[in-house]
C-alpha cells in the first residue's frame, strides 16, 4: 500500500503514525492543514490575524470552530477539497504518500477515486479517554469534541484496512508498509 489515508477517532494517533511513514519515505499530506489555512484566512480577512501555526499550537480549542467552519464551507462532503489537497503529492509525481484525517465517507469515496486507501486506526472509548485526560482534556470536553458530525467515522464499507491503535507506533509503521504493500 502505496498511498494511505489514515482515518480514526480524535486521539488514536493518526498524526503520530503519520510522522513515523515520513520517516520511512512517505510524503505527508496533512489534509486538514488545508482546512485550517482557509480558516486563518477568514479569520484575518476578519480582522483577527490568525496564522496555521496558531491554530495547530491551540489544536482542541480551534478544535470545533473547525469541525463548524468546515460544515460550512462544504469541506466534508465536497470531493474538490480533496483534490486541492492531493495538488502537492501530484506535483511531486506520487510518491509514497500518507494523508492524514480524512473524516467522511465523500472524502473516502474521493481518496479512493485518486489511488488511496483508507486505513482506520481502531482505538476503544477507554483507551481514548485515557488519551485525552493525558492531554489534559476533561471526558466531558471529549465527549463535546466527538459529538460533531464529522467526527462520526467512515462507513465500514469505505475502509480497506483496520488496524489497532494501541500498537506501538514503529511496529505499526512496520506493518502498514510490510503487511500492506500488496493492496
Amino acid at each position: 500500500m502505496k498511498y494511505i489515508a489514515l482515518n480514526g477517532p480524535i486521539y488514536s494517533g493518526k498524526s503520530t503514525l503519520t510522522d513515523e511513514l515520513t520517516t520511512r519515505g512517505y510524503m505527508p499530506i496533512i489534509f486538514t492543514d488545508l482546512l485550517k489555512q482557509l480558516y486563518a484566512a477568514a479569520l484575518t480577512l476578519a480582522g483577527r490575524p490568525t496564522t496555521v501555526a496558531d491554530i495547530k499550537a491551540r489544536k482542541d480549542y480551534y478544535r470545533r470552530a473547525l469541525q463548524d467552519f468546515g460544515a460550512h464551507i462544504g469541506f466534508d462532503d465536497d470531493p474538490h477539497f480533496v483534490s486541492i489537497a492531493l495538488r502537492p503529492w501530484y506535483a511531486a509525481g506520487r510518491p509514497p504518500m500518507v494523508l492524514d484525517n480524512p473524516r467522511t465517507d465523500e472524502q473516502a469515496e474521493a481518496l479512493h477515486q485518486h489511488g488511496i486507501s483508507v486505513v482506520k486506526l481502531d482505538l476503544s472509548q477507554e483507551s481514548q479517554e485515557r488519551r485525552a485526560q493525558a492531554q489534559g482534556v476533561s471526558k466531558k470536553r471529549l465527549d463535546e469534541m466527538m459529538a460533531h458530525p464529522c467526527e462520526l467515522g467512515i462507513s465500514e464499507y469505505l475502509i480497506d484496512a483496520l488496524l489497532p491503535a494501541t500498537v506501538p507506533v514503529s511496529i505499526l509503521g512496520r506493518h502498514v508498509i510490510e503487511v500492506l504493500e500488496d493492496r
